[in-house]
C-alpha cells in the first residue's frame, strides 16, 4: 500500500500538467513562450513540535514531498510542461515577480517520525532554497519533445524565520533550434500536456517504425464476444451463460470453441522487450464436445485472472505481484468456427511414492487501493490519505485458510 509519504515519481510522458487558473500564457511563438504563474495558496495552518509553533503553507498542484527528505526542510514546487524544439539550447529568464514576506518557522518533513529539537536545528542549518525557476526533466509525450519547468514560489530564510511567498512570477522560455526533420503532432491527447501546443505541435519527432506488425490478426475473421474474469481462479461457462453473451449454443460446434487472452499483464515499457502482437489462444476444457453439439449439460472450463495477481517468476525464483496500472478489468474473448480449438492436454497421474509431502503452502495478500492519482497520469495511484490530521491507520489482513 502506498501513501502520500511514498516517493512520488512524476513521468513527463503521461502527466497532464496544464491547469487553468494558475498559468496564463502571455505570448507564444516558435522562438519563445512567456507565461505568468499565480500560485493558489491554501489557508495557512500551524502545527506544534516540542512547544514550538510552525507554519504550514501549500498551494494547488504543488509537488515534491519525498520519504528521502524525512528530517529535512522540503519546500513544494509547481511543475509546468512546455513544448520545445529539442532538448538543447533552451534558456530560462524570470521577467517580473511579486511577493510578500511573513514571519514564521517551517518545520522539516516528519511523515510520522517524531523529530527532536536537535534534528530540527540541523535541518535549518543545512537548508538551502531551490532556484525560483529551474529546468526539470526533458522527455517525449507521443513524439512531442517536452521540457519540465519547476517553479518554487515559497522561499524560506531559517536565520530570520522569514517566509517569502511569491504571488506572481512571469517567465520566458527561449528555445533552441529545432531538429532537422520534424513532423506535425495531431494527437488530441497531447494538446493539454503542454502550455504552448499551438507552436510546439510542429516540432514532433519522427518515430522509428516498430518491426513487430501483425498483418492478419485472429480478430479479422469470425464473430467475437467479450467477457471479464474479475479475479484469479477456475471458471465455468454454461449453455445459459453463452446465451447471455449473445451466442446461440445450438448452432455452435463445441470442438471449434476458442478463448483468447494475453494474461492480464501490462505491455512492457521497453519496445525491445518481447510482447505478443496479437491475441493468444488459451488452452481450455469443453466437456461434452465429442458429439459435436453443445448440450444443456455441456460446460467450458478455463483458468482466468484479473489485472491484480501473483505469479511465480522462474528467473527470479520468487513470487511476483502484477498490478495493471492502466486497466481494472481483464477481458477474455470467445469465438467459434473454423479449426478445432486449443485444449488442455490430459496427463497420467503419478502412481509412485511421493518424495515430498506438502502440509502447508505460501499465501500472499496485498492492500493497494487505487484512490489518489496526484498527477492525473492514470499510472501512479496511492491509497489512503496520510496528513497532519490523519497520521496513522490500522490494516488487518486475514491469511487463514478458508
Amino acid at each position: 500500500m502506498k501513501s502520500k509519504g511514498s516517493i512520488i515519481i512524476f513521468l513527463l510522458l503521461y502527466l497532464n500538467l496544464f491547469a487553468e487558473g494558475d498559468v496564463k500564457i502571455i505570448s507564444s511563438s516558435s522562438t519563445s513562450v512567456v507565461f505568468e504563474f499565480t500560485p493558489n495558496y491554501s489557508p495557512v495552518t500551524y502545527s506544534e513540535i516540542e512547544g514550538t509553533k510552525y507554519t504550514n503553507i501549500a498551494f494547488d498542484r504543488a509537488v515534491g514531498a519525498s520519504e528521502e527528505l524525512v528530517g529535512k526542510i522540503q519546500l513544494p514546487y509547481r511543475l509546468i510542461s512546455v513544448g520545445v524544439p529539442s532538448e538543447f539550447g533552451n534558456t530560462l529568464q524570470v521577467l517580473t515577480t511579486q511577493h510578500s514576506i511573513i514571519k514564521g518557522k517551517i518545520a522539516p518533513e516528519s511523515w510520522d517520525v517524531k523529530l527532536t529539537s536537535d534534528q530540527i536545528s540541523t535541518a535549518k542549518r543545512e537548508f538551502q532554497n531551490s532556484e525560483l525557476v529551474r529546468f526539470g526533466n526533458f522527455g517525449y509525450s507521443r513524439d512531442l519533445p517536452m521540457q519540465a519547468i519547476l517553479i518554487s514560489p515559497i522561499q524560506y530564510d531559517p536565520k530570520t524565520d522569514e517566509i517569502i511567498l511569491y504571488k506572481k512570477i512571469m517567465v520566458r522560455v527561449n528555445f533552441g533550434k529545432p531538429a532537422d526533420r520534424t513532423v506535425e503532432i495531431t494527437d488530441k491527447y497531447v494538446k493539454d500536456n503542454v502550455i504552448n501546443f499551438d507552436a510546439a505541435q510542429k516540432w514532433g519527432k519522427q518515430s522509428k517504425k516498430l518491426s513487430k506488425v501483425t498483418s492478419n490478426s485472429v480478430l479479422s475473421e469470425g464473430t467475437w464476444y467479450r467477457f471479464e474474469a474479475p479475479e484469479e481462479g477456475i471458471y465455468k461457462i454454461t449453455r445459459d451463460q453463452l446465451k447471455s453473451l449473445g451466442i446461440d449454443a445450438a448452432s455452435v460446434n463445441p470442438k471449434t470453441i476458442k478463448i483468447y487472452n494475453n494474461g492480464g499483464k501490462a505491455l512492457p515499457e521497453k519496445v525491445s522487450f518481447p510482447a505478443a502482437t496479437d491475441l493468444v489462444e488459451n488452452a481450455i476444457i469443453v466437456e461434452g464436445e465429442d458429439d459435436g453439439k453443445f448440450d444443456a449439460n455441456d460446460i467450458i472450463i478455463f483458468y482466468g485472472r484479473g489485472t491484480d495477481f501473483w505469479e511465480f517468476d522462474i528467473n527470479k525464483n520468487q513470487y511476483v505481484r502484477y498490478h495493471h496500472p492502466y486497466s481494472k478489468k481483464n477481458y477474455y474473448w470467445i469465438t467459434s468456427g473454423g479449426n478445432n480449438g486449443k485444449r488442455i492436454e490430459q496427463k497420467s497421474s503419478y502412481t509412485g511414492d511421493p518424495s515430498f509431502v506438502q502440509t502447508s503452502t505460501v499465501a500472499f495478500k496485498s492492500l493497494d487501493d487505487d484512490r489518489i492519482n496526484i498527477g492525473k497520469s492514470g499510472r501512479d495511484y496511492w491509497g489512503d490519505d496520510f496528513s497532519l490530521n490523519t497520521n496513522s491507520r490500522t490494516y488487518i489482513n486475514d491469511l487463514r485458510s478458508q
